[in-house]
C-alpha cells in the first residue's frame, strides 16, 4: 500500500496599530547566501493573509510532496492589495528500501534498516526539488522579482539521527 496526506494552512497577521508597512524578501534556497535577491521593498498594508494546500504521497521507498501558497496584503483604504505566491514539488527515493514514516498527521523521518554503527551501509536516498517564489504583482505596482530553484541531492543516512547530504542547487533570478 501507500499513503496520501492532504492538508493546508491559513493565517492572517495584523500589524500593530499605526504600522502600515510590510516587506517580503527571500534568500536563495538553503539560505547559504547573505544576499536576498528578491525583495518587495516596503509595501503599505494593514495586514496580510496566507492560504496554501499541501499534498504528500509515500509508496514504499518513493516519496513525493508539493505545497503552494498565496500571500495577500490588505492595503489601507484607497490602496491596492498585492498578492504573491510560491511553492515547491519534490520527489525522493531510498535506494536501500527505507520508507518515510507518518505519525499523528505529520511526515516523519525514515527508520534506517542497516545503520552504519551496526556494520550496515546506512540508507541512501536520491532527491530532487523544484522551488519557486514570485514577489511580483504588476497590478499592485510591486516588482519584487521571481526566484526559481532546481535542486538535486544524494543523502546518506548513517542512522536515524545522522545524515550527510550532498546537494546541487541552481537558482534563477528574474527582476
Amino acid at each position: 500500500g501507500g499513503l496520501i496526506h492532504v492538508g493546508g494552512s491559513a493565517f492572517k497577521r495584523e500589524n500593530d496599530e499605526g504600522d502600515l508597512e510590510i516587506q517580503y524578501r527571500q534568500r536563495p534556497h538553503l539560505h547559504l547566501s547573505p544576499n536576498r535577491y528578491i525583495d518587495t521593498g516596503i509595501i503599505r498594508a494593514q495586514s496580510d493573509t496566507f492560504m496554501g494546500p499541501e499534498i504528500v504521497g509515500i509508496w514504499g521507498p518513493f516519496n513525493a510532496q508539493a505545497e503552494w501558497g498565496w500571500m495577500t496584503t490588505n492595503a489601507p483604504e484607497g490602496g491596492v492589495d498585492a498578492t504573491f505566491n510560491g511553492g515547491y514539488a519534490s520527489v525522493s527515493y531510498f535506494l536501500t528500501g527505507e520508507t518515510r514514516g507518518y505519525k499523528k498527521g505529520m511526515i516523519d523521518q525514515a527508520q534506517v534498516k542497516n545503520p552504519v554503527s551496526a556494520g550496515g551501509s546506512g540508507a541512501w536516498q536520491l532527491a530532487a526539488r523544484y522551488d519557486i517564489t514570485d514577489l511580483t504583482d504588476t497590478e499592485a505596482g510591486v516588482i519584487g522579482g521571481k526566484q526559481t530553484t532546481y535542486l538535486m541531492g544524494l543523502n546518506w543516512h548513517l542512522n536515524n539521527f545522522i545524515r550527510i547530504q550532498a546537494n546541487y542547487s541552481k537558482s534563477d533570478i528574474d527582476g
